[in-house]
């Protein structure tokens, strides 16, 4: 039923990545990516989390709501790497976050910035006139 002459499926499929995120609120997501990982697309993925963020703050609960995005430029540091996998890094940023969601321990400040920032609304004023004209429905 959703055979394409594409690669994939996904023009087909009756609903949309930032619906998917939504529909498991209030409990926690967490979108792990980099941005130079050639399987999946990292800004796919910071509009999703735009998309899918109103629904997390009308329940109170936009904490359990996160990215976490490896970027290139911290690449150039010894011990990382680009693709398609979790740096050590991001392993422990998934371990502090389950902290918050299972066990009610706060975050640090920086690794605050860091999950709850999304790199890409630059990127989304420039190019596509920004979330609202991308999203009509964000307050």
């Amino acid at each position: 039923m959703y055979k394409t002459s594409t690669y994939g499926y996904g023009e087909r499929l009756p609903y949309d990545h930032h619906e998917i995120i939504a529909a498991i609120a209030p409990r926690a997501v967490i979108l792990t990516n980099a941005d130079n990982d050639y399987a999946n697309a990292a800004e796919g993925d910071c509009i999703s989390l735009e998309g899918a963020r109103p629904v997390f703050r009308f329940l109170g609960v936009e904490q359990k709501l996160a990215l976490n995005i490896r970027r290139s430029a911290e690449e150039t540091q010894p011990g990382f790497g680009g693709g398609h996998r979790l740096d050590q890094n991001q392993m422990q940023n998934l371990v502090k976050f389950s902290d918050i969601v299972f066990f009610g321990k706060p975050l640090p400040e920086e690794l605050k910035t860091l999950l709850y920032t999304n790199p890409y609304l630059p990127a989304f004023d420039k190019y596509y006139g920004g979330i609202k004209s991308m999203m009509p429905w964000i307050d």
